[in-house]
């Protein structure tokens, strides 16, 4: 005796199968070329890499180094380092900005 066997025969399609000839359905329109998007919203797009790394110091106070890599800023440069420090409370926030490469510091 044959043991029955379970795959379909090759003129039955099989359940597993995804059908080629149905195209392709969206409700959702196409936006058109990636330029023109990119002209119709404002998109934080980085040609490097950041990293800010965070520290919490006491329950109201936190430092943060922030590095820049490869990233064209507006003054020429492609690096930066910012070490910023934050201390809120229930009277504010207030803030610390220290830039070594152009030698400034700023706080609110």
């Amino acid at each position: 005796q044959d043991a029955p066997t379970n795959a379909p025969s090759s003129s039955e399609p099989s359940s597993s199968s995804i059908p080629t000839d149905i195209p392709p359905q969206s409700s959702i329109p196409n936006p058109g070329p990636y330029g023109h998007f990119r002209r119709l919203a404002s998109i934080n797009i980085h040609d490097g890499f950041k990293v800010d790394i965070q520290k919490q110091l006491s329950p109201y106070m936190v430092a943060i180094h922030s590095f820049w890599l490869g990233t064209s800023l507006p003054d020429g440069r492609n690096k930066t380092y910012n070490f910023i420090t934050q201390v809120a409370d229930e009277g504010g926030l207030f803030m610390t900005n220290l830039d070594p490469a152009s030698k400034s510091v700023g706080g609110q």
